[in-house]
């Protein structure tokens, strides 16, 4: 694995094989921040309900702290009594010896050392406190040996620095290597998405540029057409692909407005009085259970008059059984199962590979669920895509960011 702290992305290279892949540096911490929420809450349901024989890892703090490798920023510590043995370090917890370590020999800057211990607890996370400690003493881990789980179910790890050395490396990586679409072994109804995205990435966009001519010629032929709710739906797309309130007509994405505004206004002024239209759209801005459910079975009914904004249609629909199911693992009585969101979200992002505000969703939906590699990599792409357009304030895309900015600031040893 090579960390760049600069990109705040880590590589691994498969030298068999000679292809290497990247992810973010914010998916472990993302992980496993969703995680201490989750154990913390059914830590506090089996509190209520009276119910015993939890592991400790997920009632306890500090073996939650000690399982995970981090601890929840402003949260008191937990007692703990460190022992010096010599030049051993020890963490002691309750009557039991959690962690020792023997330092190393080297003579490591404090700042390489500093940084070594972040590694490790990306790798191998121990309790954090005892990190800290041991930065503090400048201490460099020679042999680190704990406990993994926890009292009645626990193993003992032991770790050791073989050897270090100093290395420059430089871009690409190495000569001869090709990068790799992110594996969806573990979830192969990706594949598609995947793969629409990795083209995408690269410019490669199947239903043509998104220049001033696709959008005028798509809104010319709704019109041409008398299809009314496409070419609202066009300017939807619009708005989604700018993401501003005046698509076609604030001149944002390089989109011309003496091409767009007129057909722009004549598509929503047609609309306005649309009594179908109107039902459409309170469909699609469903925010109850009952009305979600309505909406996804009401939805396709649609198509036709979308024409060839129907994977919109796909969108909306996709969005909403995202939501009605980000509560369950897979579905629930009267809902949905929530890979039934796959197919659905793969359709639209064909049809609108260039629109950000789409990679946003699908990594939303993604993170729901704990994959956050994969919520990350449509995060990644969304953000990075050869398009003029602005990631839109306040979207699902617009929302990684955020996390990412609090991610740093709450466990900056993952950064």
């Amino acid at each position: 694995m090579v960390i760049d702290y600069a990109l705040e992305r880590s590589f691994d290279l498969d030298s068999a094989e000679r292809r290497f892949s990247s992810s973010s540096l914010s998916t472990v911490p993302y992980f496993l921040a969703a995680e201490w929420d989750s154990r913390a809450r059914l830590s506090r349901f089996i509190e209520d309900v009276g119910g015993d024989g939890a592991p400790l890892t997920m009632t306890n703090s500090f073996w939650r702290s000690h399982d995970l490798g981090l601890r929840v920023p402003r949260q008191e510590p937990a007692e703990l009594n460190f022992s010096e043995d010599g030049d051993e370090l020890k963490l002691i917890y309750g009557d039991e010896e959690v962690i020792a370590l023997a330092p190393g020999q080297e003579d490591l800057p404090p700042t390489v050392a500093s940084r070594l211990w972040d590694v490790l607890q990306i790798v191998h996370p121990v309790h954090p406190d005892f990190v800290k400690r041991a930065k503090a003493d400048k201490l460099v881990p020679g042999q680190l040996s704990y406990i993994k789980g926890s009292p009645g179910a626990s193993r003992q790890v032991m770790l050791e620095l073989v050897s270090q050395s100093q290395v420059e490396q430089h871009y690409p990586l190495t000569p001869g290597y090709s990068v790799m679409m992110p594996s969806t072994a573990h979830n192969p109804k990706a594949a598609d998405l995947v793969a629409i995205a990795w083209d995408a990435a690269k410019g490669s966009f199947a239903p043509g540029k998104p220049d001033t001519s696709y959008w005028v010629r798509r809104l010319e032929e709704a019109e041409k057409d008398s299809r009314t709710l496409e070419a609202l739906l066009t300017a939807v797309a619009m708005s989604m692909y700018t993401g501003t309130q005046s698509p076609g007509c604030d001149g944002a994405a390089d989109l011309d407005p003496r091409a767009l505004c007129a057909l722009v206004r004549s598509a929503s002024d047609k609309n306005r009085f649309e009594i179908e239209v109107a039902a459409f759209m309170a469909l699609v801005g469903a925010q109850d259970k009952a009305t979600k459910l309505k909406a996804i079975e009401l939805l396709p009914s649609y198509r036709q008059e979308a024409g060839t904004m129907s994977p919109l249609i796909d969108l909306f629909i996709a969005n909403h059984i995202s939501d009605l199911t980000r509560t369950v693992t897979s579905g629930g009585p009267g809902l949905p199962d929530r890979h039934e969101a796959v197919a659905p979200y793969s359709a639209a992002l064909k049809a609108f590979p260039f629109i950000r505000m789409i990679y946003g969703d699908i990594a939303d939906y993604y993170f729901r669920y704990f994959d956050m590699a994969m919520g990350f990599y449509f995060a990644d792409v969304g953000r990075s895509l050869p398009v003029p357009s602005a990631v839109p304030a306040g979207s699902n895309l617009d929302s990684v960011s955020t996390i990412e900015k609090k991610l740093r600031a709450d466990f900056p040893t993952y950064f």
